[in-house]
C-alpha cells in the first residue's frame, strides 16, 4: 500500500523548507549584507537610495538603477 502525499506535506513532514522559501530568504540576507557593507562591492550598480519623509522606517527607500 503506497500513501499519496502532497509535495508541500512532505516538506512539512520532513521539516524543510521549499525551494521558494529558501531563495526568498537567501535574498533577503543577501541584501542585508550590501545595505549594511558587509559585502565589498559598489552599491550603486544594483540600486540608489532616496531620502524619504512619508515611509515608516528610518526615511530610506531603494530604487533601481537604470
Amino acid at each position: 500500500m503506497t500513501l499519496e502525499i502532497s509535495y508541500l506535506d512532505r516538506f512539512h513532514v520532513l521539516g524543510l523548507e521549499t525551494l521558494q522559501h529558501r531563495r526568498l530568504v537567501h535574498d533577503l540576507i543577501l541584501y542585508y549584507k550590501y545595505l549594511h557593507g558587509l559585502i565589498d562591492t559598489d552599491n550603486r550598480n544594483f540600486w540608489c537610495f532616496q531620502l524619504s519623509h512619508r515611509t515608516r522606517n528610518i526615511g530610506l527607500k531603494l530604487y533601481k538603477s537604470h
